[in-house]
């Protein structure tokens, strides 16, 4: 399809979206699309291409725009993006703003086992049960909190919520919660030297810029600064924030939302909370995912999961896209909205093209702290039309349009 018909498809798919759920004052027929048909697109006829340049960059734009609105009063603020996805949103408050932005090496696994290591038996609930696309067996968890493979042999049993808080009462009377707990204290003392070597001792206020969703990486984190005794004030910079992230609030965190806070609006908050994959293509590092720290406190990467090809898109990728962001940060102003964010990501999420589908249905998700198979985006499918659960489809709207 050529650029210019699809630019207008785009924009005829937008409108209506925006009509049907209320969004208005937008600027589509103008502003936005002028702003489209002015950026160099390498390849015109890719639709990830196209999406990442016409849909993306904008949103990013204003979501930078928020961050920096939010944070005008803050005297010292140092801008951290939370890895691996928060590396593009420290890149774009430098490139936007001319702020410094640097990289911390953070991840639900390591902040959840680190704040149960600091006393966070909630964090532990978490980690076993709670934030898992996969049940896991009481062995694999019993052999990553001891350290030791060889303690949860044979335990093949899965853990579900009401097994988890049976197990940890077990661990507690049998000694074993005790030694997990130790164990996971040395992952803290790790993590406190990376923090250290990013913060390096200021006063500055960390802001964490990172996507999604529910706070448990910044309650994790205050966890351990209270644990050692540190000063906890930070603030929480999210595209999204669900109505999860109440729970962190409640601890004392100070966590805001971009294009939904706490769960609101919630037609839009449950559509990004059930595909929150989808914005990682475009922002991802292509690196593994952090599985640890070594004794300095750098970063322990496991293998990527995407092919050379992809690992070649997103980094030849990622600068166009931050630059189209400064393009349309230049171009529009204070049209960048969170309800223009809203439409364009809304649309996308749950009415996509099928062009859109076709072209980013295929790619490869990793497992994430799971540990579990490599699944995809949201692949083609004959068994109807759903619904079908996350472990297996990511994004269920772009699955259903290419199964029709």
């Amino acid at each position: 399809m050529g650029e210019g018909k699809a630019l207008d498809q785009l924009a005829v798919a937008e409108q209506a979206f925006a009509s049907q759920y209320g969004l208005h004052n937008l600027p589509f027929a103008k502003k936005l699309n002028t702003v489209r048909s002015g950026l160099s697109l390498v390849n015109p006829a890719d639709r990830r291409e196209q999406i990442a340049l016409w849909v993306v960059a904008p949103c990013l734009a204003a979501f930078a725009f928020w961050a920096r609105q939010q944070t005008k009063e803050i005297p010292h603020a140092s801008y951290l993006g939370v890895m691996r996805e928060g590396r593009l949103l420290a890149q774009l408050m430098t490139t936007l703003f001319d702020v410094p932005a640097k990289e911390l090496w953070l991840n639900r696994d390591m902040a959840l086992r680190s704040a149960f290591g600091a006393g966070d038996d909630e964090a532990l609930l978490n980690w076993l049960v709670r934030t898992r696309l996969h049940p896991l067996s009481e062995g694999e968890a019993i052999a990553r909190l001891t350290g030791d493979p060889s303690k949860g042999f044979a335990e093949d049993t899965l853990i579900d919520l009401p097994r988890a808080q049976a197990l940890m009462l077990q661990w507690r009377k049998d000694g074993r919660l005790a030694l997990m707990r130790e164990q996971a204290q040395k992952l803290v003392t790790s993590f406190l030297l990376h923090w250290d070597s990013v913060t390096q001792g200021k006063q500055d206020v960390p802001i964490l810029l990172d996507f999604a969703c529910a706070g448990n990486i910044q309650r994790s984190l205050r966890a351990i600064l209270q644990f050692k005794g540190r000063a906890d004030t930070t603030l929480g910079l999210n595209f999204l924030t669900t109505a999860g992230v109440c729970w962190a609030k409640k601890t004392g965190c100070t966590i805001r939302g971009f294009l939904a806070d706490g769960g609101s609006p919630e037609w839009f908050s449950l559509a990004y909370a059930r595909t929150p994959e989808l914005i990682e293509i475009f922002t991802a590092a292509p690196t593994g995912a952090l599985i640890g720290y070594d004794p300095k406190g750098a970063p322990l990467q496991a293998p990527p999961v995407l092919g050379k090809t992809q690992e070649t898109w997103i980094t030849q990728m990622q600068p166009r896209l931050i630059k189209a962001a400064q393009t349309y940060a230049t171009a529009l102003g204070s049209d960048l909205t969170v309800e223009l964010g809203r439409c364009l990501w809304g649309r996308l999420l749950l009415q996509p093209l099928r062009s859109e589908a076709e072209a980013l249905g295929d790619w490869p998700l990793d497992g994430g702290m799971d540990g579990g198979a490599h699944r995809l985006l949201a692949p083609s499918r004959n068994d109807g039309h759903g619904p079908w659960p996350r472990s297996e489809i990511a994004w269920p709207a772009a699955t259903q349009v290419r199964s029709v």
